[in-house]
């Protein structure tokens, strides 16, 4: 049994900070604790029995003790490395993505409930799917719906009116997508709406597949390059304002594979 100031927990490394010479602080996302800071105390050190499994985006098992102010790590049980997270640039930024995704949206201490899962498997995908931007779109959503975010794709998001009703009219796209609002609006309540993105039928519909497959199944949506665009331009804007700040991977993501479109062409 372990005493009352040790405790256990399953984990994920979403980021890394030096301290001293010799050791790191990690920020993890754990399955029991939510997120949390603990302290890797000579994880630097040749002989250091924690260096190993303490890599950026690993999956570990830890054992804890209560600390003044860092809980130090003093066993660590590796589980999965996702090397290749870590010797691909762009799987890189992706997963750094995630990872300050799930940091941002979540409050130290705080678990919300299904993150711990979605990022693992996401990561899982991540290290293998010959589609790997598609993982992070797959990641956004998914996680806005965690939130109670998920956005509106079926009904105006003003009115209620389905999007069934909706008819294109000439060169006027027919979907509208309120990034205040979170969702779509219809031709009737956009005029004179601003901050509106225009989105066409096939990112619509990339959306609802990619809300509702798992990480493993997300190379199976693969849209067009123009779709992508679309939706990678379309939900940086929705996030950053759910944040009310823009996201660092995001801007490290577009200088390494720019984009048709960053945000889509203004309904009006």
């Amino acid at each position: 049994m372990t005493s009352p100031r040790l405790y256990r927990v399953s984990a994920l490394v979403l980021r890394q900070r030096e301290l001293a010479e010799a050791d790191r602080i990690l920020l993890l996302l754990t399955s029991e604790r939510g997120k949390l800071s603990a302290l890797a105390k000579g994880v630097k050190k040749p002989r250091s029995k924690l260096a190993g499994g303490l890599q950026l985006f690993s999956h570990v098992r830890l054992l804890l003790a209560v600390g003044r102010n860092l809980d130090p790590i003093t066993q660590c049980q590796p589980l999965e490395s996702f090397l290749p997270l870590r010797q691909d640039l762009h799987r890189f930024a992706l997963a750094s993505h995630l990872a300050e995704l799930a940091d941002c949206f979540t409050e130290q201490g705080a678990r919300l409930s299904g993150l711990y899962d979605l990022l693992l498997n996401s990561l899982r995908a991540l290290a293998v799917s010959p589609e790997p931007e598609l993982i992070g779109r797959g990641f956004e959503l998914k996680l806005m719906n965690l939130l109670g975010y998920a956005p509106e794709l079926s009904v105006c998001v003003s009115c209620g009116r389905e999007k069934s009703e909706e008819k294109p009219s000439g060169a006027q796209p027919s979907i509208a997508f309120s990034v205040a609002l979170g969702g779509l609006v219809c031709s009737r309540c956009r005029r004179g709406m601003s901050g509106l993105v225009s989105l066409s039928p096939a990112s619509l519909e990339a959306m609802w597949r990619l809300l509702r497959v798992s990480p493993q199944e997300t190379s199976s949506v693969s849209p067009p390059a123009k779709i992508r665009g679309e939706l990678e331009g379309t939900l940086r804007a929705y996030l950053e304002f759910r944040l009310e700040k823009g996201l660092k991977s995001a801007v490290v993501l577009q200088a390494l594979r720019p984009v048709p479109s960053r945000s889509g062409e203004l309904a009006r």
